[in-house]
């Protein structure tokens, strides 16, 4: 195995997961509120004023953080380190030393995850003067744009990265399992009024595995994340055939 065979490797170990979390949080979050924005009156409250919801935002954003540190992050050598240097010395021989994991490596959308990551890091946004921030926050991109899609992508240059350098590969599966749907199930227990029912996991797993199945595309027409809002007809389409899905399942 090259290096870079293994430097690519060792990339997805530490990324897999945490692009697992943050797709799975969006698909939860977009179930949750394509219900509530379609029938409001089932609900007695907003499904992301329950405790839940922000702890899960708050997951999913310390992912983002960590997939930029594990591709960006820079550090010295074990050797460096215990001679009790910061930076790389002169006489170390090491390629790595002091740099990114994926130095060298041609990936996308690692500006922006840099802009979502100062903006996770630093939530009082007005403190942030670094020019290429600046403007991003000033497009309210920090607030609109989609994190699960830049990610999506940035693990889709991944793989293609290690099939570049011939490395077996294959993309992540994302699956809807009982994991996922017991969380949402849970955030709509603490939001739906009591008339409303609950709703089975057959219905919940059915709805986020058709939300990835019309994201992904999407994800990967548009990797930067700008996602489209949904007219009033699709909002009440939506709410008919979901309406019937639910009555189906009670």
């Amino acid at each position: 195995m090259t290096d870079l065979e293994s430097r690519l490797k060792t990339i997805r170990v530490c990324t897999d997961t945490s692009v697992e979390t943050v797709i799975t949080y969006w698909l939860i979050r977009r179930v949750a509120g394509q219900l509530f924005a379609a029938a409001p009156g089932l609900f007695w409250r907003p499904h992301y004023n329950t405790p839940l919801s922000p702890m899960l935002g708050a997951h999913a954003d310390a992912q983002v953080i960590r997939i930029h540190a594990v591709l960006c992050g820079s550090a010295v050598c074990n050797d460096c380190r215990a001679a009790g240097q910061k930076k790389k010395q002169p006489t170390c021989s090491k390629d790595l030393c002091g740099k990114p994991l994926a130095d060298g490596i041609s990936l996308r959308g690692l500006e922006d995850l840099k802009n979502h990551r100062d903006v996770v890091g630093h939530p009082l946004t007005f403190q942030l003067d670094r020019a290429g921030i600046r403007q991003f926050v000033d497009a309210r991109r920090d607030r609109t744009d989609v994190r699960a899609a830049l990610v999506w992508d940035v693990h889709r240059s991944i793989v293609e990265a290690q099939l570049a350098a011939g490395a077996p590969t294959s993309i992540l599966d994302i699956r809807v399992g009982p994991n996922q749907t017991a969380v949402l199930a849970s955030i709509l227990k603490l939001c739906l009024r009591p008339e409303a029912g609950l709703v089975g996991d057959a219905p919940l797993a059915q709805w986020m595995t058709e939300a990835w199945k019309k994201d992904r595309p999407w994800f990967e027409k548009h990797p930067d994340g700008r996602y489209p809002r949904k007219t009033d007809a699709e909002l009440h389409a939506l709410y008919e055939r979901m309406k019937k899905d639910w009555e189906a399942s009670r």
